[in-house]
């Protein structure tokens, strides 16, 4: 079900963003990015978002990332902004490599989580 998102998905997670929010496929290209470094695509995948706030609250999202699934390695590969991140197991939280705080000054920093490795 695209619906529900992906975390809770046991399709591929090409589904985004998070419940309760507007649903659009991460292969879209007719899409816009909505911050620096989101990319549609047929590789373009649905990752989970956590934003730290100055006022020091916490807000949540969901944007588009171009992964790679490396199977020799047993990796997924992530391109942000020409950045490559390494997802090594499911869950792994990284910084967000092309978060500035000029161009975000609400925000003291941002973080994606990967996805289940599994469902790639």
């Amino acid at each position: 079900n695209p619906f529900l998102g992906p975390l809770h998905s046991s399709a591929q997670v090409e589904f985004c963003p998070l419940p309760s929010l507007e649903v659009y496929g991460c292969g879209d290209t007719t899409r816009e990015p909505s911050i620096v470094g989101e990319s549609f695509g047929s590789s373009s995948r649905c990752f989970p978002f956590t934003m730290l706030e100055v006022s020091t609250r916490t807000s949540n999202s969901a944007y588009c990332l171009e992964t790679y699934c490396d199977a020799q390695e047993h990796v997924l590969r992530v391109m942000v902004d020409g950045v490559e991140v390494i997802c090594d197991f499911d869950g792994q939280i990284h910084p967000y490599p092309a978060f500035n705080k000029e161009l975000y000054p609400a925000h003291r920093s941002m973080f994606f989580t990967c996805p289940r490795l599994s469902v790639l």
